[in-house]
Formats: structure tokens, sequence, C-alpha cells
């Protein structure tokens, strides 16, 4: 692994109060780019998790974020819980271009008025000037967006400032009509996105990174019997991307995307417990 890489982690997160039978009570964190994040860090990377929380949240979550080893000197103070206002941007726009990678999904694009969202591609269109590169997974639900329309072009937007798509077909395909996910494939190389990987379920994921050549398929070895779809796309998308940072190759990656993924789903909750 090379550890001199630094991926900034951009989105939400939640808490959630649990009650156990015992009495006791404790706190879970909660979010899709966090879920990631937490097994980008565990891979061996560094990672930052940037965001805004209301204080009491900031407190909880960042010392769970702590004790995973993400460092949370972005995550930032609002207790109106505004996600990224100017002077949000202004004080993470020169931090953001200490980073190789930055990591958002579409649940970070729901946080954002217009302003922000232009603010933010403007960020990202800095970053990659410099030589860094932008991963983007639309995790798209249509019942989180007021229109069809106004969550295609936003996506549409952001994914033109993509280097690495890891979209879930099902999602997209919906939205976008593609027929098939040679078309969503299509649809992102048209936009200049070289390396696009795609989630499909219980289906193979399918890779490609040249626009002439055919897309890869890799088939899932085994299916077992989902416990908890949650998290699992994050998981992959982790795995994957870890494992092409570390020098290693597509299948590789895939490969080890995949096995990530079917221990999540066997399990309850997003995060498997610390080995």
């Amino acid at each position: 692994m090379n550890n001199s890489i630094k991926i900034a982690c951009l989105g939400a997160s939640k808490v959630q109060q649990l009650s156990h039978d015992d009495g006791s009570q404790s706190f879970a964190c909660f979010g899709d780019v966090l879920t990631t994040a937490i097994y980008l860090v565990r891979s061996g990377l560094k990672v930052s998790f940037i965001s805004v929380l209301e204080e009491l949240s900031k407190k909880i979550i960042c010392k769970s974020l702590q004790e995973e080893g993400l460092n949370t000197d972005l995550v930032l103070t609002d207790e109106n819980h505004a996600f990224f206002s100017s002077d949000d941007f202004e004080s993470i726009q020169l931090k953001l271009g200490e980073f190789d990678f930055v990591y958002l999904t579409g649940n970070t694009l729901l946080l954002l008025d217009d302003a922000g969202i232009e603010k933010l591609i403007q960020l990202l269109v800095s970053l990659r000037k410099r030589g860094g590169k932008v991963i983007f997974d639309s995790n798209h639900s249509s019942k989180s967006w007021s229109s069809d329309e106004l969550a295609r072009t936003v996506y549409t937007k952001f994914l033109r400032v993509t280097d690495v798509s890891l979209p879930s077909f099902v999602d997209e395909a919906d939205l976008f009509q593609d027929r098939a996910v040679e078309d969503l494939i299509a649809r992102h190389h048209a936009l200049g996105i070289r390396e696009v990987v795609v989630k499909n379920g219980t289906e193979a994921n399918w890779l490609s990174t040249k626009p002439d050549k055919k897309p890869r398929e890799f088939p899932l070895e085994s299916i077992q019997k989902a416990i908890d779809n949650s998290g699992v796309g994050d998981a992959f998308n982790a795995a994957y991307l870890a494992t092409r940072l570390s020098g290693q190759t597509y299948c590789s990656s895939i490969k080890q995307g995949q096995l990530l993924a079917a221990e999540v789903v066997v399990n309850s909750g997003a995060i498997l417990p610390k080995s």
C-alpha cells in the first residue's frame, strides 16, 4: 500500500442512539461516504473525512472516527447544519489541494444549494488541474430528489469532472434510461470519464477503462442470502479503490470489492466490527 496517498471523503454523517438489553446506551455513526472512508482507512490509506456537523454530533462522530484512524481536522461546525456555505468552502479550498483523491456521492450533492454545487465543481476542477483525481458514486435515490430532471442535471455536471465513476446500474438505468450496462458505460465515457466500474446487485460487475474496447464482465463467484444490504456498495467501492491504489490489477481490485461486499451483506449493519 502506498501510504503517501491522501484521500478526502466529502459527505455527511448522522448519529443514532442505540439502546441495549442491559439498559446501556451507545451511539452509532452512519452515512454512505463515511462507510467508504472507514473501510479505506482500515486498508492502510491516509483518509480525511470532510463534513459540516452540529457541535454535539461532531464530538460523537469525530471521537468514533478518530478511533478508526480517520483524520477529522476538516470536520467543520455549524449549529444550523448548513452544508458548505461560502465561508466553509473558503476554509477547505487550500486544504483540498493537498489531497490526491476526493471521494463523494450523490448524497453529498443533496446537501448543497445551487451556489454550493457550482463552488464544489470549481474546487474539483482546480484539484484536477493540480493532478488530483475525483471519484464519484451517484448512489442515486429517486425519493431524495425533487425531480428526475434535476438529478440528471446535477449528476451530469459532476460526472464531467470525474476520473473514476462507481455507479450502480439499477439506480442510474432508471434515471437515465440506460437500456443495458454497456449504455451506461458509454454515457460515462462520453462525458470524459476514463475508469468506470459498475455495480449491479447480485449480477456481475463491469469494468471499462477504454471507450473503444468492449467492457469486461466479472460474475460473482458465490451469492449468499443477504442479511442486510446496508453499505454493501460503499464497502465494494472502498475495497476496489484501496486495491487499485496499492498498484494491483483491475481484476484483483474487482475481486477484493466483491469479497468485502459479500462479507458485509451477510452481517448486520454497514460497518463490520474491527478485526
